[in-house]
This record gives C-alpha cells, sequence and structure tokens, in this order.
C-alpha cells in the first residue's frame, strides 16, 4: 500500500466525501495546489482527472521581459508578460490527465499562448469540450482568435471577456451572438480596446 495512503486511511474523512464536493473545495485552491492532490492516493488521482472547473488565472505571471512600444507606453497598455514553458507544460498535463468520460464546465485561461494552447487541446480532446463558463484575459497582442466554432456555444451560460490587442472587430461576430449563444445568460466584457481603434478615436499624438 502507497504509504500515502495509509497516513490517509486515519479520520480521512474528506476521501470519504462524493466527487462533487471534492471539486467543489478543490475549485477554491489555485490550480498547481489543487494538482498536488494526484500524489495522496489513487482515489484523488481520479478526483482531480474528473474535475469540472479548470482555472488556469490562479498560475503566477511570469516577471515581464519584454521590449515595450512606445506608443504602446505613452497609451498607458499593459504588456502581456511572456508566459513560462513550465506554465504551457503543465496545462498540457492536466488536459492529459483529464478523465475524457467528465466534461469541462468551467476553462479560465490568462494569457494568449495558454489560451490558444488550451483551444488546440480541445480540438484534440473533444469529448471534455462542454464548457458552460468561459473567462479569458489577454493583453496587447497582435491578433487574437476564439476558436467560436470548437467551444459548444450552445452550452455556453457565462462568457467574460478582458482583451486588449491590435484589432477587435472579428473577435465575437454578430452572425455568432446570434446563431450560437442560445443560452447565454451572462456575458462580462472588460478592457475591450483594439489599440488602432483606440489610437484613432482618441485621437493620439506623438509629443
Amino acid at each position: 500500500m502507497n504509504p500515502n495512503e495509509e497516513c490517509l486511511k486515519e479520520d480521512d474523512l474528506i476521501s470519504d466525501l462524493p466527487d462533487h464536493i471534492i471539486h467543489e473545495i478543490l475549485r477554491f485552491l489555485p490550480i498547481k495546489s489543487a494538482a498536488q492532490t494526484l500524489i495522496l492516493s489513487h482515489r484523488w488521482k481520479n478526483v482531480f482527472s474528473s474535475i469540472p472547473y479548470l482555472d488556469f488565472t490562479t498560475i503566477a505571471a511570469s516577471p515581464p521581459n519584454l521590449y515595450i512600444p512606445p506608443h504602446v507606453t505613452r497609451l498607458r497598455i499593459p504588456m502581456e508578460p511572456p508566459t513560462d514553458v513550465k506554465d504551457i507544460n503543465f496545462l498540457n498535463k492536466v488536459f492529459s490527465l483529464h478523465d475524457t468520460n467528465f466534461a469541462i464546465k468551467t476553462l479560465k485561461l490568462k494569457s494568449s499562448e495558454l489560451s490558444s494552447r488550451a483551444f488546440n487541446l480541445l480540438i484534440q480532446y473533444q469529448k471534455i469540450n462542454d464548457i458552460e463558463e468561459l473567462y479569458v484575459k489577454v493583453k496587447n497582442i497582435p491578433y487574437f482568435d476564439i476558436p467560436w466554432n470548437i467551444i459548444n456555444c450552445g452550452r455556453l451560460r457565462v462568457l467574460t471577456l478582458n482583451i486588449i490587442f491590435d484589432d477587435f472587430q472579428d473577435l465575437i461576430k454578430p452572425s455568432v451572438m446570434k446563431r450560437e449563444f442560445k443560452f447565454l445568460h451572462t456575458m462580462s466584457l472588460h478592457k475591450i480596446v483594439g489599440i488602432k481603434r483606440k489610437i484613432r478615436n482618441e485621437g493620439y499624438k506623438r509629443k
């Protein structure tokens, strides 16, 4: 028997709880902390691999080390810090461990690299794609596209976007809104800015 399992046998009330209750407990932890429960026992590995809430916004950002264009600095538009390759590998691991018999209901993402990778994985693991709540936070990139065709918009109930990039006009097309978002009841848009449009609309002038 695994030594960790022996330790858990004594007065381990949490492990006796139903999976959906433990899922609710784990959703309040940073995702990397929740993932550490995998090592406790085979039971806990199964619990984490079936969790319907994946919140990658709790991953700490890497220190910024990018060139910031002068016009972006003057407009006070924050640059997106680089994504650590370890964080990308962690996201890959979480998706690969996820039990295909259990769908992902809530997906929260930050950074263009993590978001793009997650969307690519949703194509690879289509059985777990049943998203009802989607949160995306991206800062200052040349172009960003949410592949609505791979997200089951018919199930989507909550959509939260916090995005700054060069051109926002094609992110959500009216045809998609009208045709696909049948059950959407909450949409939150934060700091949705197209930099090119911002320069034009605000009459940006060089000093």
